[in-house]
C-alpha cells in the first residue's frame, strides 16, 4: 500500500512538471501548443515509449537488455532489405517482430543457459547488430520500394493520432494486463524478488527468464 501511494505521488509530481513545461514552452512559442506539433512529438516518442516498455521485461526479473536500441535499427533495416524483394506489406511488417524475437531468444540463451552477465551479453549483441546493420545496408539509407502501407503508419488517422501511436498504447495496455493480472506476470515478479525462492516454489525460472528476453526483443521489433 505504501509503495502504491508513493508511486501515485511521484506520478502527480511528474504530471505537475509536465504541465509547467507545457505552459512555459507555450508562452515562448505560439507553435508549441498546436495539434500538429503535439502529433509530431507523440509520433517521435512512440518508438521510445515502446522501447521503454520492452526493457521492463528483463528489468522485472533483475536483468538488463542493452541491445534494444541497436535492435530497432537492425529490424528496420531488415524490413527495408526485404522490401527490395517482396512487396507484400504483411511480410515486410512481420519481419521486424520475427527478427526481434530471434534476437531476444539469443539474448536469453546467452544469459540464462551460458550464464553470461546480461549487461555484457546484450551489449555485445547490440554491437553485433550495429555492425550487421551497417553491413546489410552498406552504409546507405534504403528508401526505395517501400510500400505505402508502411509509411501510412505515421500518418494521422483516428482522432488525429497515427496508427503507430495507437499501437504503442495498445502494447502498453496489453503488457500492463499481463504483468498485473496473469500468472506469467506474477512469476516474473517472483523471479525478480528472488530467483532461488521462485524456483523452490515450483516456478520454471530459466524458461520464464528466456521468455522475458524474447518479449523484450519482440516489442523492440514491433
Amino acid at each position: 500500500g505504501v509503495r502504491r501511494i508513493a508511486g501515485a505521488l511521484h506520478g502527480f509530481e511528474t504530471l505537475g512538471l509536465l504541465a509547467l513545461l507545457f505552459v512555459v514552452f507555450s508562452l515562448l512559442s505560439d507553435r508549441f501548443f498546436t495539434a500538429q506539433n503535439l502529433q509530431n512529438v507523440a509520433l517521435v516518442q512512440a518508438v521510445t515509449a515502446t522501447l521503454t516498455i520492452a526493457v521492463l521485461m528483463p528489468l522485472i526479473i533483475g536483468e538488463f537488455d542493452l541491445s534494444v536500441g541497436y535492435l530497432v535499427g537492425f529490424a528496420a533495416m531488415s524490413e527495408a532489405v526485404v522490401a527490395q524483394f517482396v512487396q507484400n506489406p504483411v511480410v515486410i511488417i512481420l519481419t521486424g517482430p520475427v527478427v526481434g524475437l530471434i534476437v531476444g531468444f539469443l539474448n536469453g540463451l546467452l544469459t540464462v543457459k551460458l550464464g553470461i552477465s546480461s549487461f555484457i551479453a546484450t551489449l555485445g549483441m547490440g554491437i553485433l547488430l550495429s555492425g550487421a546493420t551497417q553491413g546489410i545496408s552498406n552504409g546507405q539509407v534504403i528508401f526505395e520500394n517501400i510500400p505505402a502501407e508502411l509509411t501510412a503508419l505515421a500518418v494521422p488517422s483516428l482522432l488525429g493520432l497515427s496508427s503507430a501511436i495507437w499501437l504503442t498504447l495498445l502494447v502498453a495496455l496489453i503488457l500492463f494486463y499481463v504483468l498485473e493480472y496473469t500468472p506469467f506476470g506474477r512469476r516474473l515478479y517472483a523471479i525478480g524478488g528472488s530467483e532461488r525462492v521462485a524456483y523452490l516454489a515450483g516456478i520454471r525460472t530459466k524458461r520464464s527468464r528466456i521468455i522475458a528476453f524474447m518479449v523484450a526483443g519482440l516489442l523492440s521489433g514491433v
